[in-house]
């Protein structure tokens, strides 16, 4: 097949004009659902914050000049009561993937195997099918997305101002109601839905090869931001780019879904942009990318090499595409960048996973396995101001998934193992993987935590800032992820089902 009849398989958009309906026509709420996901939709070359995607053997203790450092007790931090608390489980695997949260209550993407109620009746897939659950404040389901055709994954979501709701991932077949047929098994999509789940647009993006968004933000004015990777040739709407290898992508779009712009990450080897964040100051858009790749990389008219395996970036693009800075972060292992928030003050912070010694411009940090890591630059100048590492004493692994940013607090979400150090403040993590959620204030200080400590693998992957706030003035923190024994992250538990995991979504009032 030639480039142009690519270009026309690759790219479709079906527009849908629907009125959003009031909140009074909502359903109402109704008994705790159960939510799946499959444990790895990613390449099987991309890392993924997950443990079957870490390496197989990890040290089962600290060194001992790092275990002797630690405190003897954990920092004190507020208490971390849970204000709503559910699983999501069924006869399969189940996975919140992230969560967004605005007045209307809370939303939670994911994938899920097997058959689940997500509370409008029992849905069954016989591959892995993608889902979409909105729910209000108090936990009840407002409405609800699934999709039973052949294997799909909603990786992402984010809301506008309208409360029109924004989900990115992939998919093959027909996907949910109204979508285009996917050209290939994994086609990247992104999908507008009104505020009570009515189809507003979609527009699937992906062609012959394995195509997929991982990232979506919104700037100030309800534009459309989606990241992630793709191969061959595919038209994000202004005719074919074509990967050599795997190519990382940001797209923009409109409110209603029209083609604005795109910019490429570009090599010889494999380049993904894993998620994007956007800041508007005085009409101008700031768009802020992370990801990673192998050998040297392009992104917008800038180079990177990588110090040897995969290596983490970050970048900031002005509105024209071309890169303002580009810097990378590696070893000779796995090192990956998997979120970004920027926050009201311009400061870009930065989450992932790093293996062996990296430099995050700090000084030399030294993975005891693969640890976790939060960076904090500078918006302008992407000079470090400060690096976080988190530090389990398990083999299962620790890293950074999901970042919020709270004026210039940061929040985090992941997973840890075992005692887990987080500069001077220690978390009572589970053996074999624990969710965990910390958020810093504006020195990079720990202000307050929230931890499994249940043994069995858990991970918080996504966090979101609601627009309630708690006794100590601090904004409800929605959590979405997995966890396949207990999972209890303040007051009150919740037990998985076999099989496991079960996904679940908690808000927490930090």
């Amino acid at each position: 097949m030639d480039d142009a009849a690519r270009a026309d398989v690759g790219s479709d958009i079906v527009d849908v004009t629907l009125a959003d309906a009031a909140l009074d026509s909502l359903p109402d709420a109704t008994p705790d659902v159960a939510i799946d996901a499959a444990l790895d939709s990613r390449p099987d070359s991309q890392p993924d914050a997950l443990p079957d995607a870490l390496p197989d053997a990890l040290p089962d203790a600290l060194p001992d000049a790092v275990a002797d450092a630690l405190p003897d007790a954990v920092a004190d931090a507020a208490s971390m009561p849970a204000t709503v608390v559910r699983a999501i489980s069924g006869t399969g695997v189940e996975v919140v993937r992230r969560v967004a949260v605005n007045a209307d209550g809370v939303y939670a993407v994911g994938d899920f195997t097997g058959t689940v109620d997500f509370g409008a009746g029992p849905v069954t897939t016989a591959s892995t099918g993608l889902f979409v659950v909105a729910l209000t404040h108090a936990g009840g389901v407002r409405w609800t997305l699934a999709s039973t055709s052949a294997v799909s994954s909603a990786q992402n979501v984010a809301v506008d101002s309208a409360g029109n709701v924004f989900i990115v991932g992939f998919y093959g077949g027909t996907g949910l109601s109204g979508w285009s047929t996917a050209a290939s098994s994994s086609d990247a999509f992104v999908a507008s839905y009104s505020r009570d789940g009515a189809l507003r647009w979609m527009r699937r993006m992906g062609g012959i090869g394995e195509d997929r968004a991982t990232g979506v933000a919104i700037d100030g004015a309800n534009s459309v931001y989606v990241s992630g990777s793709f191969s061959g040739a595919v038209d994000f709407g202004a005719g074919s780019n074509v990967a050599t290898g795997v190519d990382g992508f940001v797209a923009r779009y409109t409110n209603v879904g029209s083609f604005a712009s795109v910019a490429v990450a570009s090599g010889a080897s494999d380049q993904r942009v894993n998620e994007v964040s956007t800041r508007t100051v005085a009409g101008t858009v700031q768009t802020d990318v992370a990801g990673e790749f192998e050998g040297s990389m392009t992104l917008g008219g800038r180079m990177a090499t990588s110090r040897g395996g995969v290596d983490a970036f970050v970048a900031r693009l002005r509105s024209d595409g071309t890169a303002q800075w580009l810097r990378s972060f590696g070893s000779t292992g796995t090192d990956t960048a998997a979120t970004i928030a920027t926050t009201a003050g311009n400061v870009v912070a930065v989450g992932g996973s790093f293996n062996g010694t990296v430099d995050f411009g700090a000084g030399p940090s030294t993975a005891a396995g693969t640890d976790g890591f939060v960076l904090w630059l500078d918006g302008d100048s992407s000079a470090t101001a400060r690096v976080r590492t988190i530090r389990g004493a398990g083999s299962a692994g620790d890293f950074a998934v999901d970042l919020a940013a709270d004026g210039e607090a940061i929040i985090a979400g992941g997973q840890c193992d075992g005692a887990t150090a987080i500069g001077a403040t220690m978390l009572a993590c589970g053996a074999g993987g624990a969710a965990f959620v910390v958020g810093w204030d504006n020195a990079g200080g720990v202000q307050w935590t929230a931890s499994n400590a249940a043994a069995g693998a858990s991970a918080a992957l996504g966090v979101a800032l609601s627009p309630m706030r708690g006794a100590m003035g601090r904004p409800l923190v929605a959590v979405g992820g997995r966890f396949s024994s207990t999972l209890d992250l303040g007051s009150g538990s919740v037990t998985a089902r076999a099989p496991a995991p079960d996904g679940f979504v908690t808000v927490i009032a930090p």
